[in-house]
Formats: structure tokens, sequence, C-alpha cells
């Protein structure tokens, strides 16, 4: 065999070895995510890798971390990339153990990646997410609803205690390079006697709120009633005060010459008779001829 086809030969092997070299140095950041670089020879590397496409030798290792938002669900109903019912119980003030779901967002501080890295001996964000994520979420809710019965956590103080963990998972996670961004409660689920006395309560509030409802309309109809009562009195009151000033000038105004002038007025000329007969009640004086000639 020739030198120029032993020449060839290397070269061909030398430019396939390139090729496979080449592929395995170039690493593709996804959107959202951020690289932490592991170098064999000399450990982590500060610098981390932003999405896109990158040169890394084979010899490190790169590993991904979320640097924005990433959801997620622990709850009994399975969402996408659930391993099935996650959902816990935690206990309450009393003693009643309530099973709850909770959703959180966060993602990891882009600074903080080699340290993260570091903590968590490489591990990857899954591992993270089902392990120390998952038991912090956990004790965070365990420590704040043990200060409150039940039927605080169910309904009235849902708001106070959410907000309560929040803080306290920002303060603990922040710690670590990881911002809580938004935590809930999803469904609450207390034991059957415990659902039926909150139900009991509930009935009972909203009974309680039918009789102020009533109370205040029969306040209403009364008030309607006394303001109608008044207006009538009143009216009545304006129509003798009028009837008692009318008689009063009618009084002052009658003299007994208007008193006899209106008898006169209505006397039609004939005298009261005695019953049975013609005879008249009142005999008024005659006139005779020897009357006259008196």
């Amino acid at each position: 065999m020739s030198k120029f086809s032993i020449g060839g030969i290397f070269l061909g092997a030398l430019l396939f070895i390139g090729v496979i070299f080449g592929f395995m140095s170039v690493t593709k950041i996804e959107a959202g995510f951020a690289g932490v670089v592991y170098n064999t020879n000399g450990g982590i590397e500060e610098q981390t890798l932003n999405q896109g496409w990158h040169v890394v030798a084979p010899w490190k290792k790169v590993t991904e971390y979320p640097v924005s938002t990433e959801t997620v669900f622990l709850s009994k109903t399975p969402h996408e990339g659930s391993k099935g019912d996650e959902s816990f119980n935690v206990s309450t003030k009393e003693g009643k153990q309530v099973s709850l779901d909770v959703r959180y967002a966060y993602h990891m501080d882009a600074e903080k990646l080699p340290h993260i890295f570091t903590k968590f001996r490489g591990a990857n964000v899954s591992t993270i997410e089902g392990g120390y994520l998952k038991n912090t979420v956990q004790a965070t809710v365990q420590s704040v609803t043990s200060e409150y019965p039940v039927l605080e956590i169910y309904g009235v103080k849902r708001d106070e205690i959410t907000a309560k963990v929040s803080k306290e998972l920002t303060t603990a996670l922040g710690k670590e390079g990881i911002t809580i961004e938004t935590f809930a409660f999803g469904e609450i689920r207390p034991d059957e006697n415990t659902l039926k006395a909150i139900q009991d309560n509930v009935n009972a509030q909203q009974q309680l709120a039918t009789l102020e409802i009533q109370k205040k309309q029969a306040e209403a109809t009364a008030d309607k009633q006394r303001i109608e009562a008044k207006g009538v009195a009143d009216s009545e009151l304006i129509k003798a005060q009028g009837v008692a000033k009318a008689n009063e000038t009618l009084k002052q105004s009658l003299t007994p010459e208007l008193i006899q002038m209106e008898i006169a007025k209505k006397w039609d000329g004939r005298l009261p008779t005695v019953s049975g007969g013609n005879t008249p009640m009142i005999q008024l004086p005659t006139t005779t001829n020897e009357t006259v000639k008196k």
C-alpha cells in the first residue's frame, strides 16, 4: 500500500473523529433554562450557559435549571408530569387530619445556579422538585396549619394561611437561590364529621342572615305603616281644625236678627196645627169690624 493511500486513510479517520467530537461537543440549552458546566478536571465553572447552542468539551457535563417560571402541582388529581396522587395530609390545631392540594410557581436564580448544583450534588430539576422542594413545601404548610383549627383552614382564614405559607417558603427557599413566585391551596378535604360540622355552621349562618333580612323587612314595613298612619292622622286633624274654625267663624257671624230672618225665609205661611184637626197650635189675633170701629 502506498504512502498516499495510508495518508488518505489516516486523514479520513481524523475527519471522522473530528465530526464525532464535534457532535459530542455541541449542547443546546432549552428556552427558559440556563446550564451549569461541570468540568471533570476542574470542578464547576462559574460561567453558566444561556439558552441556545453551545460548544462544550466532551469531558464537561452540563446540567440545566429553570430560570423562568415553572409551575408545580401537588394534588389528588393527576397533572401532566405528575406521578398520580401527590396530595398530602396535615394536622390542624385540634389534631384533625386534613388532605389538601397545593400549587406553586418558582424559578431559580441564574447567578446562584453553581450553588444549587453543589448543594444538590448535580441533581437535575425533576429530582429537586420531587425531593427537596416537595418536602420543604409540605413541612412549611404543616408548620402553619398546625396553628389553626380546621374550620379556619377550610374557610375564613384560608387567605391568611396562604399568605403565611408563601412568606415562609419565600424566606426558606430564597436562601438557596430558589424564588417562589406564587403559592395557592387547591382543594381542602376535611374528614366527614368535620364537613358536617362545617355545613351545619354554614346553614346556621344562612338562617341568621335570612332572619336578619326578615327583621329589616319587618322594620321597614312598620316604619311605612307608622308614616302612613301619621299621614292619615295629620290629615284628619287638619280637617277637624278646618271644621272647627269654620264653625267658630259661623258662630261669631250669627245674630238673633239673622236667625229670625233665615227662619222667615224658609216659612211657608202656615202655622203648625194640632194633630187630627185644623186648629192652629198658635192663634194669631184676628181683625173685626168692632175692633176697627174702636
